[in-house]
């Protein structure tokens, strides 16, 4: 018996081999533009879920390598003693709700933490700035090296110095438009330090060097300096104003000397150019802040407070749960492991050879 065929009169046959999509085109558009809406939202979200991962792995780091730094510093007995405690309990508690984490920072120089922060702020402030300049010029300034005793007032002297280079262009017409940063090194062989400024001016200022050996003829030309910025020259200008580690090593005496002898001073000067309100606000470290990250919604902590454990480079709570795993760095242990086999003594006696009795 021939199987019985059943006609759809209510569909034309023209259209019975047409796709949903095609039935409903605009609705068809709306879904695909919703897809992509979702899609866009996802990688978003993965994004800023990436970005908070490398921003708590690198406060990890540097919060490791702070507390170590802070701990040989208060070994020291220095006048600076209270700041450098100060230091070794910046972000030593973190309090977590939802998606905010919240703590106190201490703002010192010496603590990564919050140099971190700082050249962050400053490079936001001003590399907008340099870019509306023409022609910017990367200059150094130095001066021969130091005893540890003289530092202080070497500084202060090359302030001066600078103030008046600048009070001479300006008479002259000819005003400086730059920014300057302080920045001292140590050298552990000659057991001397070395106070220099570097600078981003636009134009060609080889002017600056001319003056600065008019007012300070001991210095040696050839260590002067003046060359094109390139680009991540800010970086350099915006870096911490002194290294921790110095040909390797690490020397607490050598930087407490150093932090004392800048203690008070501005590290940056700006000339020929101001900075709006909001700029300034936002270079400034506030004490306590709270920050929203992406990431603590997918890690699913338990809220409340989180403090620092060293020996697990991490934060972790009451109930032993870690706020973020800490991932092992070599390089940044190994920094750690010279900073804590560092010596008390005073600048340079690891480098001293004993005389033969």
């Amino acid at each position: 018996m021939p199987a019985k065929v059943v006609k759809n009169f209510n569909v034309p046959t023209e259209q019975t081999n047409k796709s949903p999509q095609n039935l409903h085109p605009k609705k068809a558009s709306f879904l695909d533009k919703l897809a992509q809406l979702r899609k866009a939202q996802e990688n978003q979200a993965l994004q800023r879920v990436q970005a908070d991962k490398k921003y708590f792995t690198g406060k990890q780091r540097a919060k490791a390598i702070g507390y170590s730094v802070a701990s040989k510093l208060i070994e020291l007995n220095s006048p600076l003693k209270k700041s450098y405690i100060n230091t070794l309990y910046c972000n030593s508690k973190i309090e977590k709700h939802d998606d905010t984490a919240t703590s106190e920072y201490c703002k010192n120089r010496v603590c990564p933490i919050c140099s971190r922060i700082r050249t962050a702020k400053l490079i936001n402030s001003y590399v907008p700035i340099f870019k509306t300049w023409e022609n910017l010029s990367f200059v150094t300034l130095t001066i021969p090296n130091v005893p540890g005793d003289e530092l202080k007032n070497s500084i202060e002297k090359m302030d001066r110095v600078f103030k008046q280079i600048v009070d001479v262009l300006r008479k002259q017409k000819k005003p400086l438009k730059g920014t300057r940063k302080l920045e001292v090194t140590y050298n552990p062989k000659k057991t001397n330090y070395h106070p220099h400024f570097h600078l981003i001016t636009e134009g060609f200022r080889d002017d600056l060097i001319k003056y600065w050996k008019d007012y300070l003829p001991e210095i040696d030309l050839q260590a002067q300096n003046i060359k094109q910025a390139r680009e991540g020259s800010e970086k350099e200008l915006f870096k911490y104003f002194s290294k921790v580690i110095f040909e390797g090593e690490f020397f607490p005496a050598a930087l407490d000397t150093i932090l004392q002898a800048v203690k008070g001073k501005r590290v940056f000067r700006s000339y020929g150019f101001k900075l709006s309100e909001n700029q300034k606000e936002a270079e400034k470290i506030e004490k306590l802040q709270s920050q929203e990250l992406t990431e603590l919604r997918y890690l699913h902590k338990t809220d409340g407070a989180y403090y620092w454990q060293n020996d697990f480079r991490t934060w972790i709570n009451w109930n032993d749960e870690m706020l973020h795993p800490y991932i092992p760095h070599k390089k940044t242990e190994k920094l750690i492991s010279k900073i804590n086999a560092a010596k008390k003594g005073s600048p340079g006696t690891d480098m001293q050879k004993k005389r033969p009795v």
